[in-house]
């Protein structure tokens, strides 16, 4: 999407994760361009900022970057669904144990997988995000797993480097590369990002859609 328009909100956030990729981008300043491009929604969770429904009007046509406790709410996804092409929803785990542990927010794991049957339900397409860590590295194929039987269609790995995540790439590498084969079992198409410079896995680029830039 490299013509795309990229709004990154930087406020509230209804989780409180300790990895935050929210933070990592400053706000847009760029203005929305043609409605026929997919704009691009990301960083402090959007759905909850003020002005975020009319700049997703604006936009016309959103690829929108979500933790997705906001969509559990159907009557708000039954609001907002049809500007949206593409909704890239971030879970951190396989278990509520480990989603919660990372957000720090009890309950919030269920209301994201809400969330994620919502917006299936109203027929927009779904990417799983899976921001590797030490907590979910032993989860990494049951995520692919749980995301295949939510509906969704792909999903993205990121791994953020050793210095944020405390995790090397050749600790890393083993456990994304079975990730990918799961997802490739289930008919997932998707993305890496993290592992392009030494590609530990063996396995990229991804068949099909791929990245390198997240």
């Amino acid at each position: 999407m490299a013509d795309s328009f990229v709004h990154y909100f930087d406020g509230d956030c209804n989780n409180n994760c300790v990895i935050c990729t929210g933070r990592l981008r400053g706000p847009s300043t760029r203005k929305p361009g043609q409605r026929d491009v997919p704009a691009v929604i990301r960083g402090r969770e959007p759905t909850v900022q003020p002005g975020f429904v009319d700049l997703l009007r604006s936009a016309g046509r959103v690829e929108l970057y979500t933790n997705g406790r906001r969509l559990s709410y159907r009557s708000y996804v039954d609001e907002i669904h049809t500007a949206l092409v593409r909704a890239v929803v971030s879970v951190h785990g396989a278990t509520a144990a480990t989603h919660d542990a990372h957000t720090r927010v009890s309950g919030s794991f269920d209301q994201t997988i809400e969330g994620v049957e919502n917006l299936a339900a109203a027929a927009v397409p779904v990417s799983v995000r899976i921001l590797v860590t030490a907590r979910n590295l032993d989860e990494l194929g049951r995520m692919v797993d749980l995301a295949a039987r939510l509906g969704c269609d792909e999903v993205r790995l990121v791994w953020l480097g050793r210095e944020i995540t405390g995790l090397s790439a050749d600790v890393v590498g083993p456990s994304v590369a079975g990730a990918v084969r799961c997802a490739w079992r289930a008919g997932l198409s998707g993305q890496v990002a993290g592992l392009a410079a030494c590609d530990p896995t063996g396995l990229l680029p991804w068949p099909g859609r791929s990245s390198l830039d997240g």
